[in-house]
C-alpha cells in the first residue's frame, strides 16, 4: 500500500510536507492535533497562525519566512494591522485579553523569520509552547514573544536586529518558563522578563544590546522566583535604544524592582553605561506604573558567585532600597555600595 509523498502515518499522526510554491498555512489549516508540518528549504512570504493543539511546525535548514504583501488574519487584527511571522494563539477575550482557553503544546522550530512589521513569533494564551532553534531577525517588534502563556520553552534560538527585545516572557505570574541557550544581540533588550514569575534563564549569550537581561517589575505585577544562571552577558552598549520610551544603555543584568530572584554564576563583562541603570549587575527600585501607585524596591534577591568585570560605572550596583538582598562570593572590582565584591 503506497502513501502519498506528502504524508506519513505513525500512531495516527500525519506528517505534511510543504515545498516552495506551496502554502504553509494551508497545511496548518488541514492538520489535526498531533500532526507535523515539515517545511522544506526555501523562502515563503506568509504570515502563519497556529490554533490547533499539539501541532509541530518544523522548518528545515534554509527555511525562511518573510512578510507577505498583505495579511488579513486574527493576529493581524489583534495587533492593529501589523503583521506577525508565526502566531500561536489560544482563545482570549479580545476586549479584556483574559485567557479563555490555552492552545496546548505548539512546537515551532527551524525557521528564519525576517522583516515582519510586528514580531517574529508571538505565543499568546499557550501552554507548553516549544520554540527551539529559530532565528528571528530584523523584525519591527520582538524576536520571540510569549505572553499570557504557561510553561514555555525558548531554547537555542537566535534573535538579532529586532525593534524590541530579542526574547520576551511576560504577563503570567506562574509561568514556569525555561529560557535556555539562546543567543540575542543587537536588540534594545536581549532577554526581557516582565510582570512574570517562576522561571529560569540559563546558558544564554546576550551581547551588543542596549540592556542584556531585564527583569522588570511594577509593569504592572511582580517579577519573582527566577533562576538567572550561567549566562554570558557582555558589552551590551548599543545606543540606538528607542525614542519614546528608551531602554537603558550599557546595562548587563538589570533587576528593576524584581524581588526574590537568584542571579548566580554568570559572566558579566564590559557593560558600560551611566547611573542609575548602567553597569554589570544592577538592582534598582521600579517606580509606580500609574500616578499615585507604590514603587517596588528590589528585595530578597541573591547575587552569588558571578564574575563581573570591566563594567561601568560599577561591576555590581544596588541603590540601597529594599531589604534582604544578599551578595555572596562575587568576583568583581567595583561596587556600589562598597563591599559587594569578594
Amino acid at each position: 500500500l503506497g502513501l502519498p509523498a506528502t504524508a506519513a502515518w505513525a500512531g495516527g499522526s500525519k506528517v505534511r510536507v510543504v515545498r516552495p510554491g506551496e502554502s504553509i498555512q494551508a497545511a496548518i489549516d488541514a492538520a489535526s492535533p498531533g500532526d507535523t508540518i515539515l517545511v522544506k528549504p526555501g523562502t515563503y512570504a506568509e504570515a502563519l497562525v497556529v490554533q490547533t493543539d499539539d501541532l509541530t511546525l518544523k522548518g528545515s535548514k534554509g527555511t525562511v519566512l518573510t512578510m507577505p504583501d498583505s495579511a488579513d488574519n486574527i493576529c493581524t487584527q489583534l495587533s492593529g494591522g501589523t503583521v506577525v511571522g508565526i502566531c500561536a494563539l489560544g482563545e482570549i477575550n479580545p476586549e479584556t485579553f483574559e485567557v479563555i482557553e490555552y492552545l496546548d503544546g505548539p512546537r515551532i522550530s527551524g525557521f528564519t523569520i525576517r522583516g515582519f512589521s510586528d514580531s517574529g513569533i508571538i505565543a499568546l494564551a499557550t501552554d507548553r509552547l516549544q520554540a527551539i532553534g529559530n532565528r528571528a531577525e530584523d523584525n519591527a517588534g520582538y524576536g520571540i514573544f510569549s505572553i499570557l502563556s504557561t510553561r514555555p520553552l525558548l531554547a537555542h534560538n537566535k534573535a538579532t536586529g529586532n525593534g524590541d527585545a530579542g526574547l520576551y516572557v511576560g504577563g503570567e505570574q506562574d509561568v514556569r518558563a525555561r529560557v535556555f541557550a539562546n543567543t540575542s544581540w543587537d536588540n534594545p533588550i536581549g532577554i526581557f522578563l516582565r510582570d512574570v514569575s517562576n522561571g529560569s534563564a540559563t546558558g544564554n549569550n546576550v551581547f551588543g544590546n542596549c540592556t542584556g537581561m531585564l527583569l522588570l517589575a511594577n509593569a504592572p505585577g511582580p517579577v519573582t522566583n527566577w533562576k538567572v544562571r550561567h549566562n554570558l552577558v557582555r558589552a551590551n552598549n548599543k545606543t540606538d535604544c528607542g525614542e519614546e520610551d528608551p531602554v537603558p544603555s550599557g546595562s548587563g543584568i538589570l533587576l528593576w524592582g524584581a524581588s526574590d530572584n537568584e542571579v548566580s554564576r554568570n559572566l558579566v563583562v564590559g557593560n558600560r553605561g551611566e547611573e542609575p541603570f548602567g553597569g554589570g549587575i544592577v538592582l534598582v527600585t521600579a517606580e509606580a506604573e500609574e500616578p499615585g501607585g507604590a514603587a517596588i524596591a528590589p528585595s530578597g534577591n541573591v547575587v552569588r558567585r558571578n564574575v563581573a568585570l570591566r563594567n561601568r560605572p560599577f561591576d555590581i550596583s544596588w541603590d540601597g532600597t529594599g531589604t534582604g538582598n544578599r551578595f555572596v562570593d562575587n568576583l568583581c572590582r567595583t561596587s556600589r555600595p562598597e563591599g559587594l565584591c569578594d
